[in-house]
């Protein structure tokens, strides 16, 4: 038996239909507490039933939750989309991408409000294998606060924690301004969200951020300082804040 003629046969347009995934459920997942009594969700987007031009109204599926049917897209495919409040204020950030796939559902975590994010510190963070103790210091990207659905899969680790964010404990009295940079390229959809964890410094700073040891100035610990990272503080920052285990 062979299906090489049966295949041949086969039109463009049925090779579309054949390439299309089932329909896709969207939910969104928001606070209800932060919409007004007669307000409603609406979606725009480029492609699924979905246009930029006016918006496709959401309806309630559960506590603190939106859901839509969206059609067949093809395979590979990777339509964007947004959604809005009363389909007039739209959500802050990047667009939504749905990723079509062997996947029928995806959730969606908007903010309305938020164009700012902020840092905080978890003190007395301890190493046994470098025999000291320092500060972490953590920053969460606009909207952590407004949507606590939200969880987050892009973490960047900055060392010298002191220097990041915080004028008053930076070398110079001058942070790297980590903070205001973020918070507007976030808000503008310019970049995605991102939780950063800034590690401080310790006196034996050289030690740990160089590989090789220096006969005059030391060092060789980096290894021995980036289990310090694998095994102690990544589990740390999984535990408190809403970070994708991946």
């Amino acid at each position: 038996w062979s299906l090489l003629p049966i295949v041949h046969h086969i039109h463009p347009w049925q090779m579309n239909f054949l390439n299309l995934t089932a329909t896709l459920t969207l939910t969104i997942r928001y606070p209800s507490g932060g919409l007004h009594s007669n307000s409603f969700l609406f979606l725009r987007g480029s492609a699924a039933g979905l246009s930029w031009d006016k918006g496709v109204r959401v309806f309630a599926s559960g506590h603190d939750a939106w859901s839509i049917v969206l059609p067949g897209q093809p395979v590979g495919s990777n339509p964007q989309f947004k959604a809005l409040i009363d389909d007039s204020q739209w959500a802050i950030g990047v667009n939504g991408v749905l990723s079509i796939n062997e996947t029928r559902s995806a959730e969606y975590y908007p903010f309305f409000t938020s164009t700012s994010g902020r840092y905080e510190y978890v003190r007395g963070v301890q190493s046994s294998r470098l025999g000291n103790t320092r500060d972490l210091v953590v920053y969460v990207p606009p909207g952590y606060d407004e949507n606590p659905y939200a969880t987050y899969s892009s973490v960047l680790l900055m060392q010298d924690g002191e220097n990041v964010f915080n004028d008053s404990t930076s070398f110079g009295g001058r942070s790297w301004r980590a903070g205001p940079t973020l918070d507007t390229e976030i808000s503008a959809g310019r970049m995605g969200p991102v939780v950063v964890v800034a590690i401080d410094n310790t006196m034996q700073r050289t030690y740990e951020y160089t590989y090789c040891k220096d006969p005059q100035y030391g060092g060789g610990g980096a290894d021995v300082y980036l289990d310090f990272l694998e095994e102690t503080v990544t589990p740390l920052v999984l535990q408190r804040y809403r970070l994708q285990p991946s």
